[in-house]
């Protein structure tokens, strides 16, 4: 199997259902506790964060976090979670 990107390989939820991450049904099925224990663990949490970043990423679950329906402000909380995941000084 190829991948895109090489650290996506080595990511704990290689393998599940895209939908599992789909934000509105984390948001009704637990919310914040369901996306941390969806990447806890997960060894690419920072590539994680980071593509999430550098893509606008939204309506999933990324690197254990929410990610709305609109791209977020750059000095958004959830863009200062994934910075801080994407340096390393915090877990998800």
């Amino acid at each position: 199997m190829r991948f895109v990107y090489a650290w996506t390989a080595r990511a704990k939820c290689l393998g599940e259902p895209v939908q599992v991450f789909d934000a509105e049904t984390v948001r009704r099925n637990g919310g914040t506790k369901l996306a941390r224990k969806l990447c806890a663990g997960c060894p690419v949490m920072r590539e994680c964060a980071q593509f999430a970043l550098d893509t606008d990423a939204v309506a999933v679950v990324q690197a254990g976090v929410i990610l709305g329906s609109k791209p977020s402000l750059d000095k958004s909380p959830t863009r200062k979670k994934l910075r801080l995941i994407a340096s390393g000084d915090m877990a998800a």
